[in-house]
């Protein structure tokens, strides 16, 4: 219809009255007179919009516009269509190219707390979590991987995929405060990815970890849940001082030092540095904190050794003579000497017994087998001419039964 018939139709309507009108209004009337743009809605694009110049006036936010005008800017739109007598028709829609705005959380990241996500746009929007439907700010307090999807009005949606992990890494392989005496390797896992540092270097999950040491280890999940697990490495045995493994004492009291660590004495505990002064073979068994073992055999012998077969002091004249004796060696005029060999010579001889804790018995003995020489009488002689005296050396002598001393006269006469 041309805006002159239009004319003539409303002078018509004058005429014949608004019923007439009215009917032909909505005889020429159209379901829509603008294309391009519906009313109520929301566009994420540029529009276009169109309707036929020839019968329509058109405003655009009270702007006249004409057919094909691009509508490209983001904002809120009123389009008034008239016939130049009477608005025809209104629409009000919205262009909007942003997507929602969300904060509380942010895409791939993990979280050890609740979270809030908020949501804003210049247009309505609708979220859900997992599938179902969120409201902007409800505290999310569950462990779990979620997907928020918020869609506005002019359907842009923004998906963010987030973590809540408030739990720590588990870490096996390795006890905080414990103490090793061998390798160990500590294994970690936790439904987030994790890193980890030894003594402040990179550690991997399951390295060998083989030196002496004190260490700490710190597991961190991506949610920045931290575990923190301090051991040691000791495979070192404990150090003892003050007696040595497989030696003898003559000198107690002895006494066994050491620290960080306990001990049992024959079987019985034992406080370092105790003083130990009872003769006996004894068993020190030290054990550190890493269960590490110094286990230490050692004997006190204060007793000289004894022989037997030998006096010392005495005289022998019936040779072969023997010296026995245990656990020791011996030497025999300085030359070694092997217990229970036989001695035949004649001689003055030293026995010098040592025993394994240095203790020594020392014995001087004789073996003589020639009978004394006596000088100044002789067997069976008879002598007119006293006095007489017998005369000998290192020897003892009886005449008659009694006593008598080399070299003192016999003047009577007799047997």
């Amino acid at each position: 219809m041309t805006k002159k018939l239009l004319g003539l139709v409303l002078a018509v309507a004058l005429i014949f009255g608004s019923t007439f009108f009215i009917s032909m209004r909505d005889i020429f009337a159209a379901p829509s007179i603008i294309s391009g743009v519906e009313d109520g809605k929301y566009y994420n694009t540029s529009v276009t919009i169109e309707f036929n110049d020839d019968l329509y006036d058109v405003t655009l936010n009270t702007v006249l516009i004409t057919s094909g005008k691009l509508v490209e800017a983001d904002g809120t739109y009123t389009l008034i269509v008239s016939d130049g007598v009477e608005v025809l028709e209104t629409i009000n829609f919205w262009i909007d190219k942003v997507i929602p705005e969300v904060t509380g959380v942010n895409n791939g990241d993990y979280y050890n707390t609740e979270v809030s996500p908020e949501y804003t746009d210049t247009s309505p929007v609708s979220a859900t979590l997992n599938g179902s439907p969120f409201t902007s700010g409800t505290p999310i307090t569950e462990d779990d991987d979620y997907i928020l999807i918020v869609t506005d009005e002019a359907t842009n949606e923004i998906t963010i995929n987030f973590t809540i992990d408030t739990i720590k890494p588990e870490v096996t392989g390795v006890i905080d405060g414990a103490i090793y005496n061998t390798s160990v390797s500590a294994v970690f896992t936790d439904s987030s990815p994790v890193s980890a540092t030894l003594n402040g270097f990179p550690y991997y999950s399951s390295t060998l970890i083989t030196v002496d040491d004190e260490y700490v280890l710190i597991v961190t999940d991506e949610a920045n849940n931290k575990t923190t697990i301090n051991f040691t490495i000791d495979t070192i045995a404990p150090v003892v001082t003050g007696v040595e493994d497989g030696k003898y004492y003559n000198d107690p009291p002895k006494a066994a030092v050491f620290s960080d660590a306990t001990a049992t004495l024959n079987g019985l505990a034992y406080t370092s540095g105790t003083p130990i002064t009872a003769d006996g073979s004894y068993i020190l068994v030290v054990t550190d904190l890493a269960l590490n073992k110094t286990t230490i055999n050692f004997t006190i012998d204060t007793i000289d050794p004894v022989v037997t077969g030998v006096e010392d002091g005495k005289y022998y004249n019936d040779p072969p003579k023997a010296a026995v004796f245990s656990d020791a060696t011996a030497t025999l005029n300085d030359d070694p000497y092997i217990s229970g060999t036989d001695i035949t010579t004649d001689g003055v001889y030293t026995l010098v017994v040592t025993d394994l804790a240095g203790n020594i018995t020392t014995i001087t003995f004789t073996i003589d087998t020639i009978d004394p020489e006596v000088t100044g009488v002789e067997d069976g002689k008879y002598y007119n001419d006293p006095p007489k005296a017998a005369v000998f050396s290192d020897a003892t002598a009886t005449l008659n039964d009694e006593p008598y001393i080399s070299g003192t006269d016999i003047t009577t006469d007799g047997v």
